[in-house]
């Protein structure tokens, strides 16, 4: 639990860094679930279309309907390349809205 909830930190510190990705918590999540939104209000990019995006380069995460946002899940065998991985794809995602 304590290196799961460590990585989801993490996760949460690089994403809360990103311009224009916006965690839904204000601070680091007590368990290994991150919940994101990229853009805000009309620009706010589809959650499911970044799914796929992410998913044709082999990054899993799921969208959410309610609210609309995205979903990142870290494991005990998340490692910290993974996540650099996924914060570098978002950043492009969320650079191009």
């Amino acid at each position: 639990l304590e290196r799961i909830t460590s990585l989801s930190a993490t996760l949460w510190t690089k994403l809360n860094a990103l311009p224009g990705v916006t965690p839904l918590l204000d601070g680091p999540p007590p368990a290994g679930l991150v919940s994101f939104q990229i853009g805000q209000g009309a620009t706010q990019r589809d959650p499911a279309a970044v799914v796929q995006r992410l998913g044709a380069q082999q990054l899993w995460i799921r969208d959410l309907a309610d609210p609309s946002c995205l979903r990142a899940c870290t494991h005990i065998c998340t490692t910290v390349d993974e996540l650099d991985q996924l914060t570098h794809a978002l950043n492009q995602e969320a650079t191009t809205c």
